[in-house]
């Protein structure tokens, strides 16, 4: 006998949710793709998949690390066996089924050019892409590159031009975990790679959320602009300036140059670990060899790992790099990217994740002379020494969320 289909039950009558979410990506792609270049002098290239641009392994990947961000479970195995459960591993499937739909629309974004200076190429970020050059210095080609002879190519970003389509089945019973985490991907997450400092990020129309207050009963930490701007990308490079000049802006992260004849050139920084490094490898420009900064701490850890320090001076160290001990990178807690207000408006928002903790991690200074242990940690004093960026807050994110609010005309030290 012919089954009776029209007394079947809907998806949702079984307990299982149907979702669509229409998303577009609003600034620019760094990578996405599967990268095979072997060689050092490739590695900058960074291509997305020409043939599957989103794809839905990735999206998995980004909801299920926003679903693991919004649990307050502390029991580290029960959070596993739920996580395996709903997003699944290698050998089990889970119960949240994925499928993206996108098209492979792609315009090519460059950042950097090439000019001849003397005997090697300089780097340098095309008119109008000062702001976004700076989150996007792993373009720049490797300094083995600058000494040849041929101009060497950067890497560029790319600009994805279609909307896109992401479709959800899952337990009605997860209805809350798996649109929370959805939400924060749409709020912060995004496509491609450095998608914490704006990269790839992505909008949707039908979200229908204040982010600000949505962000902040979550846990999170945050500072936000008026959503003023028309465009994202304009937003965007709001906040990447912001990290810039708190980072190394003129009399903020640095003194003036001391050169009137190159003001293009800055001055020493205020952040304490050029010195300490000067002092651990007994090496030091005699320009510098009266201290600036007396403070023997690497605060700048907490933006993320690894960090490479290198010095303009011969005379100076060289370069060191600064990364967790037997680890190679620390994904930094901060997020910088545009939202979407309302009102159809752009706005920039600088995140802190919830629940970080740098102080379990061990790091270490690698360099001549090295391996030395590095401390991140500072006291309310150090961060009150002269001229500090830090304006007395000892942990540096929080004084960046400080700085970010700032006025321009606040914003520098005598």
């Amino acid at each position: 006998m012919l089954a009776n289909y029209t007394k079947l039950k809907s998806p949702e009558q079984r307990g299982i949710i149907e979702r669509k979410v229409r998303f577009k990506v609003i600034t620019p792609v760094f990578g996405g793709g599967v990268s095979n270049a072997s060689a050092e002098s490739e590695k900058h290239i960074k291509e997305p998949d020409r043939i599957t641009p989103i794809r839905g392994a990735a999206i998995r990947g980004q909801l299920r690390f926003w679903w693991r961000v919004l649990q307050n479970e502390t029991d580290h195995k029960k959070l596993w066996e739920a996580e395996r459960r709903i997003w699944g591993m290698a050998s089990e499937p889970g119960v949240v089924s994925i499928k993206v739909q996108a098209s492979t629309s792609w315009e090519e974004v460059p950042v950097f050019t090439c000019e001849r200076k003397g005997t090697r190429w300089q780097v340098k970020p095309i008119g109008g892409m000062q702001a976004i050059a700076y989150g996007a210095f792993p373009l720049q080609p490797p300094k083995e590159e600058l000494e040849k002879r041929d101009a060497p190519k950067p890497g560029v970003l790319h600009r994805y031009n279609a909307e896109c389509e992401l479709e959800l089945r899952f337990p009605i019973h997860l209805r809350e975990e798996i649109e929370n985490a959805v939400n924060a991907w749409l709020l912060l997450g995004g496509v491609g790679g450095r998608t914490r400092r704006g990269f790839g990020a992505i909008s949707c129309d039908e979200l229908s959320v204040d982010a600000v207050l949505w962000l902040q009963k979550r846990g999170f930490s945050l500072q936000a602009t008026a959503p003023t701007w028309r465009s994202a990308e304009e937003a965007w490079k709001f906040g990447l300036e912001k990290l810039q000049k708190f980072r190394q802006g003129k009399q903020v992260g640095r003194n003036i140059g001391s050169n009137p004849a190159h003001p293009h050139v800055p001055g020493r920084s205020r952040w304490p670990e050029p010195e300490c490094i000067r002092l651990l490898t007994g090496r030091s420009d005699r320009q510098h060899t009266e201290r600036l900064v007396k403070v023997d701490k690497f605060p700048r850890a907490a933006f993320g790992l690894p960090i490479i320090f290198h010095f303009q001076s011969n005379a100076d160290p060289k370069d060191c790099h600064l990364k967790p001990k037997d680890r190679e990178r620390l994904a930094s807690p901060l997020i910088i990217r545009p939202y979407r207000a309302l009102d159809g408006k752009y706005g920039c928002l600088a995140v802190l994740l919830p629940r970080r903790a740098l102080d379990p991690t061990t790091l270490e200074l690698t360099g001549e002379g090295g391996p030395w242990k590095a401390d991140p940690t500072l006291t309310e004093a150090e961060a009150n020494s002269r001229k500090s960026p830090l304006r007395g807050e000892p942990d540096p994110l929080l004084a960046f969320l400080d700085f970010f609010q700032l006025p321009e005309n606040q914003e520098k030290l005598p």
